[in-house]
């Protein structure tokens, strides 16, 4: 649960913040100093006044997607997310700099630097991360002019040696690491809609009770994703070891470590 901060210290924070120029910070702590105190409280008017003097000075930032943007689209400025119900309004800002980052569900980022000094208003249209380049799928590259085309029922490994395929534990193995990966790839995605969610629920970070659940579902949704994507890497390097060693005739070389792991496949001819 959020704890509520003392009247007079969130009125000591905004003074400072005042002093250093973090204009909109200093009046969004005035305000919650003025919304904390009892009523009748002489200080009330006095943060409140704060509050009204600064905010003709605040600078004001209007971030806009592309029109039919993929709702999976992240933007973060300062390195903080950017909630959607955020995005097309006009949200006072500290004078400076700005790092906005758009990230796509593909991992793919996008990244505009500005800078609004004090009392400017500035719209910006953000532009989406190009494309991920696709990895053709194995056995789909094409062949170079005058070479021959791979054998259609050619295996990884196999050297025409006895072997007819692929061992059924490889299948299996490899199957639990992509089944892991989407796993981790989907549970990922449903911990950003949470925080998106909660995001909405808690200003200027103090969560009223739903935001605090959706805050711990987005926590627990995040370690499930953690824990699917260290499952699914093992099957897929447990599947390749096991489908590239069937043939007795290749050597493979397997290394792991705390962080790491490595494999090496060495043909003999």
């Amino acid at each position: 649960m959020s704890l509520k901060r003392a009247s007079g210290t969130l009125l000591n924070l905004a003074l400072c913040e005042e002093q250093d120029g973090k204009l909109a910070s200093s009046w969004a702590h005035f305000l919650e100093a003025a919304a904390s105190m009892a009523p009748g409280d002489e200080r009330i008017p006095i943060a409140k006044q704060r509050a009204a003097a600064l905010e003709p000075r605040l600078p004001r930032l209007t971030l806009k997607l592309p029109p039919g943007s993929p709702s999976t689209t992240r933007v973060e400025r300062n390195g903080e997310q950017i909630s959607s119900a955020s995005l097309g309004v006009a949200i006072p800002v500290n004078p400076g700099k700005h790092h906005i980052v758009v990230i796509a569900a593909d991992g793919g980022e996008s990244v505009k630097d500005l800078e609004l000094a004090e009392g400017a208003t500035q719209e910006l249209m953000l532009a989406l991360p190009a494309p991920a380049p696709k990895v053709p799928a194995p056995g789909t590259s094409k062949s170079a002019p005058g070479t021959s085309a791979p054998v259609a029922n050619s295996i990884p490994g196999d050297t025409g040696g006895a072997s007819s395929g692929p061992p059924t534990l490889a299948i299996i193995v490899g199957g639990v690491g992509v089944l892991g990966v989407i796993s981790g790839a989907l549970t990922a995605s449903l911990a950003r809609s949470k925080r998106d969610q909660a995001d909405d629920h808690c200003p200027d970070k103090r969560c009223d009770a739903e935001g605090d659940g959706l805050v711990a579902d987005g926590e627990q949704l995040a370690t499930i994703s953690w824990v699917s994507w260290v499952v699914g890497g093992v099957g897929l390097i447990g599947g390749t070891y096991l489908w590239l060693s069937h043939d007795s005739a290749n050597q493979i070389d397997v290394a792991a470590g705390p962080g790491s792991a490595s494999l090496r496949y060495r043909l003999r001819f």
